[in-house]
């Protein structure tokens, strides 16, 4: 059960490595020759979770506004201008709101250069150039893996390109995540952790808010499973009285900010007796115990490493549970093809095929 999720998950190296070494070498072609004033990554989903995780490097990189923003929210209440460069991110280049908000931006003039894996699809037909990802999942049925990664790259890879000047870790992506992932048996007792779980929130600060986002959506991804993401610094201002018995709280800590913080913040979660997995960077004596060690890597660029884990803490409570990820549909078929034209206006396989 849940092979090709697993084959997913443990394709990401091999997907970094060949999606950062064919668009490093075409980005700069792919970049506008006019200047611009504002980067803006648009996405839905685990489109928009990937802008949110890097619009920190970015910032970090490049003298200038960034902004990571939502496609219904780009294509209603933004107000696009000729010193914009907007990056709409579709991995299959059908999502609705994604077009809409790229179209939009072109009819204000701005500089759009579109993210998706289909040259064919909607979203690289809107722009003259687009940014095509090489790297295809094993399946988009199961909780996306290799989409995200190769999302992650894209950007950073756009980002080197616009900054004018090489960003060393990205060439050591690929061998990183290939740690991580040799790794993974080694820390099967805490990936146990999830299996007879009844919930789960995920926190993260900074890049890994938009990250502990997309492990939650893993969880929902897996037959509807119940999983929250929280903002590091706002789970001490409500969100902990949603805690529950038998819930799993994980909490992304590398070193950095979210480390400094989440020292403190997990102390107060351990207090209310709710079990813990830190996942994190460093080899601190960590309270619980339950800890997951990544290589050493700035946080800016951490949700390489860090959405791994919690891919495979959903692989691991998947196949404990007996959910069929790629079947786990919790409605027939025909009833989920017509409602998914209500909410995604879409036709269900075209984004899913």
């Amino acid at each position: 059960m849940n092979e090709k999720f697993l084959a997913d998950i443990m394709d990401q190296a091999v997907a970094a490595e060949k999606t950062y070494a064919d668009l490093s070498a075409v980005m700069p072609e792919l970049l506008p020759n006019d200047p611009f004033e504002r980067l803006i990554l648009v996405g839905s989903g685990d489109s928009y979770f990937a802008g949110v995780a890097l619009q920190y490097a970015a910032r970090e990189l490049q003298q200038r506004a960034v902004y990571a923003t939502m496609s219904n929210e780009a294509a209603n209440y933004w107000k696009f201008s000729p010193n914009d460069l907007v990056i709409p991110i579709s991995i299959s280049g059908e999502s609705k709101k994604t077009v809409e908000a790229a179209t939009k931006a072109i009819s204000a003039k701005a500089k759009v250069l579109p993210i998706t894996t289909r040259p064919d699809s909607a979203l690289a037909q809107v722009a003259e150039k687009s940014i095509q990802i090489p790297f295809q999942s094993v399946s988009r049925r199961t909780p996306h893996s290799t989409d995200y990664m190769t999302t992650l790259i894209a950007i950073a890879s756009l980002l080197e390109a616009i900054s004018n000047q090489s960003v060393p870790i990205l060439g050591q992506v690929s061998q990183l995540v290939d740690t991580v992932l040799e790794n993974l048996q080694k820390f099967s007792d805490l990936f146990a952790l999830a299996e007879e779980r009844k919930a789960f929130s995920i926190i993260g600060g900074g890049p890994n808010y938009g990250t502990a986002q997309y492990g939650a959506a893993k969880f929902w991804e897996a037959g509807g499973s119940k999983a929250s993401a929280f903002e590091i610094e706002e789970v001490g201002h409500g969100p902990y009285m949603t805690f529950r018995t038998n819930e799993l709280v994980v909490m992304l800590m590398p070193k950095g900010s979210s480390f400094r913080r989440g020292q403190s913040l997990l102390k107060g979660i351990q207090t209310l007796g709710f079990e813990t997995l830190v996942i994190t960077n460093t080899d601190q004596n960590i309270p619980g115990g339950n800890t997951i060690c990544l290589p050493e890597i700035d946080e800016l660029w951490s949700p390489f490493l860090t959405a791994i884990p919690l891919q495979y803490l959903c692989y691991s409570f998947s196949n404990f549970q007996g959910i069929d990820t790629g079947n786990s549909e919790l409605f027939d078929k025909e009833t989920l093809q017509t409602a998914f034209k209500y909410f995604r206006d879409a036709d269900y396989e075209s984004l899913y095929q």
